[in-house]
């Protein structure tokens, strides 16, 4: 069981399934006033754009972040929203492994996840 607090660990588990994908949303909060053009996340986080355009636009879809043309501004639609996001940025800067441990932990790809729902199983099989 994580020991991170509840509010901490149901944020990770409905938005992030990686560090990576998190240290991208907390460079955008760090800097929320600025509009970040794809290419100079890119640069910054050395991940391709192919990756993190989707994420990006992931948050986007979750009211996280706004999207401006090729730009993405951290701007949660709910201000609720952002002191969440300034409670996990706080205990990722603290204890990053704990945090890391419970997105590994617990979570794998979306796409892995969405295929493995259409996995035929036996009867009574846990597998």
């Amino acid at each position: 069981m994580s020991d991170l607090s509840p509010v901490v660990q149901a944020f990770l588990d409905e938005h992030i399934f990686s560090a990576s994908q998190l240290e991208v949303l907390l460079l955008l909060r760090d800097d929320a006033g600025r509009a970040w053009p794809l290419a100079e996340v890119s640069r910054r986080t050395a991940l391709p754009q192919s990756s993190l355009g989707p994420w990006l636009d992931s948050f986007v879809s979750r009211g996280l972040l706004t999207r401006e043309g090729d730009t993405y501004r951290f701007a949660p639609a709910e201000p609720r929203m952002e002191e969440v996001v300034a409670e996990v940025a706080d205990v990722y800067k603290r204890r990053r492994t704990t945090v890391s441990r419970h997105i590994y932990a617990r979570t794998q790809d979306p796409l892995v996840r969405f295929a493995d729902a259409f996995r035929l199983r036996r009867p009574g099989s846990k597998d």
